[in-house]
Formats: C-alpha cells, sequence, structure tokens
C-alpha cells in the first residue's frame, strides 16, 4: 500500500464549494484507506494500492457526480510531493513567502518546460 495525495484545483471559491467531510468520505467510498484532508484546501492524503493515474481519474468522476461541477483533480505519490518540498527549486523561501507548484495533468514536452522554467 502506497501513500498519495488528491489535490482539487479552483475549490472553496465563488460557487465551486467542496464540503471537506463529504469528500473525505466519498473518497473512503472508492476504497481508499486512511483518507484526511488539510482544512479547506482540497488537497486529500490517502493509502492505496494503484497507480496514481487511476486514482485520479475515479476521484474525479466520483467528486463530480457527488458536487456537480467540473472538478479537475490531480494525484501524486507522497514521494512526489516531498520531492516537491526538498528540492527547492526557487532556492530557500524568506519567511511569509509562498512556494508555488505545477502539477501538470500530462507529461510536459520540452518546450514547455523551458517554458515554465523561464517564469
Amino acid at each position: 500500500m502506497a501513500r498519495y495525495v488528491a489535490f482539487l484545483r479552483a475549490v472553496n471559491l465563488g460557487r465551486r464549494r467542496v464540503a471537506m467531510e463529504t469528500a473525505r468520505a466519498t473518497l473512503t467510498e472508492l476504497g481508499l484507506d486512511e483518507v484526511s484532508s488539510y482544512v479547506n484546501s482540497g488537497n486529500y492524503p490517502f493509502s492505496a494500492t494503484g497507480k496514481a493515474s487511476d486514482h485520479e481519474t475515479a476521484i474525479r468522476s466520483a467528486l463530480e457526480k457527488k458536487f456537480g461541477f467540473e472538478l479537475t483533480t490531480f494525484v501524486r505519490t507522497a514521494a512526489q510531493v516531498r520531492a516537491l518540498v526538498d528540492e527547492r527549486p526557487f532556492g530557500e523561501l524568506a519567511s511569509g513567502h509562498t512556494h508555488f507548484a505545477l502539477l501538470p495533468l500530462t507529461r510536459l514536452t520540452a518546450r514547455e518546460k523551458r517554458a515554465v522554467g523561464a517564469m
């Protein structure tokens, strides 16, 4: 069994309200274990077997059915999330500053990677 994190894009903004308790219950109904959430962020750590891409599809489908609107969902392994924190591609962050990460649904082309790196 592996650890994963599901990230829901742009939730709890405007009319795109996702009740964390309802979403956690929906993920549990999918057979995912140790489902939790972080505040009202739309971030859900869980344990499961299988591929991240399969979980991504299942979670998105179930949550869209439950909430009635499009919910782009990104699933990454816990190791991938730790790497985002540990790699620090932009150096050390000053206190009070924010670190942003790009989680694409598909693998970036070389050209797209260069464009992101140039930002």
